[in-house]
């Protein structure tokens, strides 16, 4: 699924381009469509395990950069901004953000694979920690900044509120980069997954430069179909992310300590158990509480039309 949002983020990051006042208007989406795919079936094939740890910064520092550039920029446009008007927020508006932030910090499945990789796999906490401080400070100024200027008209895209000119194109520039770059860590098990499924070696065959650019080819057509995701985040993170990051780690945890066999027994104590009943049922009541409003979102709004059914309603 994150597959999917990054995709959909490169396409809709080359419509960005074309803003009123801009002298060009960026790329067209079959342009971007073109990139997208061979861009990343290309780095798909390739997708070294040991070009990932570089890979990984490259998005950091890409992601960082631009962060800051759009603060600048936010600032910028609220010199001459007219006062923003702040809705009221509904039990609905708050479901809908919790599946988003949800989504936002669902690297949950990837954990144990990563904590198995470090050379000292006991200091995975602290990494963790480490890692979410950094993207809080990513995060939290962008969207207080953002909101506190534009209100209302805060698009799920912040890139499209922007002021045309070069800090907004650079700010394109990097988070296409960050894409590109964070794109090739996320399909990469995905596609060594499907590759398992249908037989592929594990080594460099043609198979798999077919199955890879297949399933680009796959992801590309799904982001088309949905370019504007901010519900569908919203779905995806009350749902399958909720159960990720929520209920599915205290449970296996707990079923975890209640086996028995030649391995140094761990007995939870009374209030890790509380705390993770407390964290499946608040996963538990917010999932399915935020896939409702997102679901109700989908149904009274109207999607975008795709390129391939029309392609100039699709550039609009």
């Amino acid at each position: 699924m994150a597959e999917l949002s990054e995709t959909a983020g490169l396409i809709q990051n080359g419509k960005s381009n074309g803003v009123p006042g801009s002298p060009t208007h960026g790329l067209t989406v079959f342009t971007t469509a073109v990139f997208a795919v061979g861009e990343m079936a290309g780095s798909g094939v390739l997708a070294l395990p040991r070009a990932l740890v570089a890979t990984a910064v490259g998005a950091t520092i890409a992601t960082s950069i631009a962060c800051v550039i759009i603060i600048a920029n936010i600032a910028v446009d609220s010199v001459d901004a007219v006062p923003a008007f702040y809705p009221n927020v509904d039990a609905k508006d708050f479901f809908m953000a919790f599946g988003t932030i949800c989504f936002a910090f669902g690297g949950h499945p990837g954990f144990p694979t990563f904590q198995a990789d470090m050379k000292q796999p006991e200091k995975f906490g602290k990494a963790i920690f480490l890692a979410y401080f950094i993207l809080l400070l990513m995060y939290l100024p962008v969207a207080i900044c953002g909101y506190s200027v534009y209100g209302i008209n805060a698009e799920d895209n912040i890139l499209l509120n922007l002021s045309a000119g070069p800090m907004q194109y650079i700010v394109e520039i990097l988070i296409t980069m960050h894409l590109f770059f964070g794109f090739v860590i996320v399909i990469n098990p995905v596609c060594q997954e499907m590759e398992e499924v249908v037989g592929i070696p594990t080594h460099f065959t043609f198979k798999r430069i077919i199955s890879r650019t297949v399933i680009m080819v796959v992801v590309l057509f799904i982001a088309e179909s949905i370019p504007h995701f901010g519900a569908i985040l919203s779905l995806i993170g009350g749902s399958t992310t909720t159960l990720l990051a929520y209920i599915l780690p205290p449970v296996f945890y707990l079923k975890l300590c209640s086996m028995e066999g030649d391995w140094e027994q761990q007995t939870p104590s009374l209030a890790t158990k509380v705390a993770c009943v407390e964290i499946m049922l608040v996963g538990l009541v917010a999932g399915v509480a935020s896939t409702y409003a997102a679901v109700d979102a989908l149904a009274t709004s109207s999607f975008s039309t795709p390129c391939y059914i029309n392609f100039r309603k699709a550039a609009m």
